[in-house]
């Protein structure tokens, strides 16, 4: 298992504390936001599963719900207060970011599972 925090520590004292690693209720809440923007298209010849379908204008609404869904799910202590989305959207837009490629290193592609081809 990778290591269990990470800590982020910024050049003006302000600090992040993350999971080192994707918990299934994360993963659950981006993939209820992500199902806003994924489509089944049909299997190709001889394919098992079929092909995601991507709604690109709906990705452009839902995205930063994602990322704010992720980051929140996977913050387990910072300086600036209470761990909420007021608190989020007041944090400067340099640690959001940081701390965002972070997660995205430990984490990998968040793994979406795929809806139901009956769904």
């Amino acid at each position: 298992m990778p290591s269990a925090t990470e800590r982020l520590t910024f050049d003006d004292g302000a600090w992040w504390e993350l999971r080192g690693y994707l918990t299934h209720g994360v993963q659950r809440a981006v993939e209820a936001i992500s199902v806003r923007y994924l489509r089944m298209g049909k299997p190709a010849p001889g394919a098992q599963t079929p092909d995601i379908e991507v709604d690109w204008q709906a990705m452009a609404e839902h995205i930063s719900e994602a990322n704010d869904a992720l980051l929140l799910g996977s913050t387990l202590a910072w300086s600036y207060g209470e761990i909420s989305q007021a608190v989020l959207d007041a944090i400067p837009a340099g640690h959001y970011q940081q701390a965002l490629r972070r997660i995205n290193e430990l984490y990998g592609s968040v793994p979406l599972v795929a809806p139901s081809a009956s769904a």
